[in-house]
């Protein structure tokens, strides 16, 4: 039997039953193989009215496409009261509950569709992405493993496991799973780069070239390559790259992130010939596009740090001693960004009793939870003044809890996020023997290789 004539059978089908969506579904399918578009569209249609679960999808899909995440997530919670076991409703529902900063309704809605279809690689995958936001990266390797399973021609969930690892500190794990990647797309540039950033974290610095240079043969435009290639500070770019860098950057259908990527390697180029006019100019160029992204408003840094004074003050020391969790193990390394933080580290993490693990969104997960503590509507830093004794002990647990999922079996770690700095207050409560380090730098020092990078 021909397309047409199968597709003229299922229609005659659908139009017998009437209501039943799913074969008003079949016949759409059928007539759009056939070619018969316009009449493929009125079955389409038919099966969305027999199923209005299924029309809240479509609508939350097209929301969620364009940014409308509330009104997405309306939806999609529309056609989970229709049919509560719809496993897409739930995982996509996931999705965007974590983009909204919704975590723990995220991974539930996650969690929920893996129970209902454990053999579908999609909802694995979710899952492993909403960890991936939760900061739970051992956790989302575990989900990327089982969709990568249950689809082992799926080279992105290869590719997402990957970085999972990478982001959990396995590297070795990470470069397998790219390899692996690889042999499924090799010229997948996510995984070229990943794996060239992975490569140049264990010090493996020629391969991490091959890597980086491999991923420009397929696709000359990615500049977080050729920035991968700058801030390996190895060695320099020859007259060609150099061509090719500004070919790139004049290119009106380049991206604006690999413009300001390339306009980076360009200036360290420049910078490593000595044309220091040359260097400013793109790093300035560079600079100027990057701003335009950040959105970054001077003020409100300026009222949050006023709240955070105002309620950590000198009374407020006085009233609650004796609080927190006494265990000493952390170790905060605060300062401006670019003041030295990581060679602090490095040099307290060749005492054999310390574990360096680098920067931690510990603390800025914390504060999203305090004001779920006590109080209702109040959010940090003024919901500290309704914690009980008993609270500032649990948050100190809780940091350390998180942090465990970092560090090895040391005595004591690192955690050098130099934005704590804005959190020492709340270090000094929650966790009174930790010791802080503040990294001091001149000023001017560290804002311009801020500006360099």
């Amino acid at each position: 039997m021909n397309n047409s004539a199968n597709a003229e059978q299922l229609l005659e089908l659908a139009q017998s039953a009437a209501t039943d969506a799913g074969a008003w579904l079949k016949a759409a399918k059928a007539l759009s193989r056939a070619g018969q578009g316009g009449a493929a569209d009125l079955a389409f249609r038919k099966y969305l009215e027999f199923a209005p679960g299924r029309k809240s999808m479509v609508a939350g899909v097209e929301r969620h496409r364009v940014g409308d995440l509330e009104e997405a997530a309306r939806l999609y919670r529309e056609a989970l009261t229709v049919d509560p076991r719809n496993v897409d409703a739930l995982r996509l529902l996931g999705v965007v509950c974590s983009a909204m900063g919704l975590g723990e309704q995220a991974e539930h809605a996650a969690r929920q569709a893996t129970s209902l279809a454990p053999n579908y690689p999609a909802a694995w995958s979710n899952l492993g992405a909403v960890l991936i936001e939760l900061d739970r990266a051992d956790e989302a390797a575990q989900a990327f493993a089982r969709a990568a399973e249950l689809d082992p021609n799926a080279h992105a969930d290869q590719a997402k496991l990957a970085h999972a690892l990478a982001i959990d500190g396995d590297m070795l794990g990470a470069e397998s799973a790219y390899r692996k990647a690889l042999t499924l797309r090799p010229d997948d540039a996510v995984s070229l780069l990943g794996l060239g950033h992975v490569l140049k974290t264990i010090g493996r610095h020629d391969e991490a070239v091959a890597a980086y240079r491999n991923c420009l043969i397929a696709h000359p435009a990615a500049g977080e390559a050729w920035w991968g290639l700058a801030n390996l500070k190895t060695r320099q770019f020859s007259e060609d790259d150099k061509v090719a860098m500004r070919t790139q950057l004049e290119d009106p259908s380049q991206t604006e992130p690999s413009r300001i990527n390339i306009a980076y390697a360009l200036a360290k180029a420049h910078e490593d010939d000595h044309d220091y006019d040359g260097a400013f100019m793109h790093y300035a160029h560079g600079a100027r596009l990057q701003r335009a992204r950040v959105r970054y408003d001077k003020s409100k840094t300026e009222a949050i740090f006023a709240r955070v004074t105002s309620v950590f003050s000198r009374e407020f020391f006085e009233a609650h001693t004796r609080v927190g969790c006494v265990n000493p193990a952390p170790i905060f390394i605060v300062g401006l960004p670019r003041s030295g933080s990581t060679l602090i580290e490095q040099i307290l993490a060749s005492h054999s009793g310390v574990d360096g693990t680098s920067e931690l969104p510990v603390l800025a997960n914390l504060l999203n939870r305090i004001g779920d503590v006590r109080s209702s509507g109040v959010r940090y830093p003024e919901a500290m003044r309704d914690l009980e004794t008993h609270d500032f002990e649990a948050l100190g647990e809780a940091y350390l809890a998180q942090a465990a999922r970092h560090r090895g079996s040391r005595s004591h770690f690192t955690d050098k996020l130099p934005q704590n700095f804005g959190s020492i207050g709340l270090i000094s409560l929650i966790l009174p023997n930790a010791k802080i380090i503040d990294v001091r730098r001149h000023p001017v020092d560290a804002c311009f290789s801020c500006f360099k990078q």
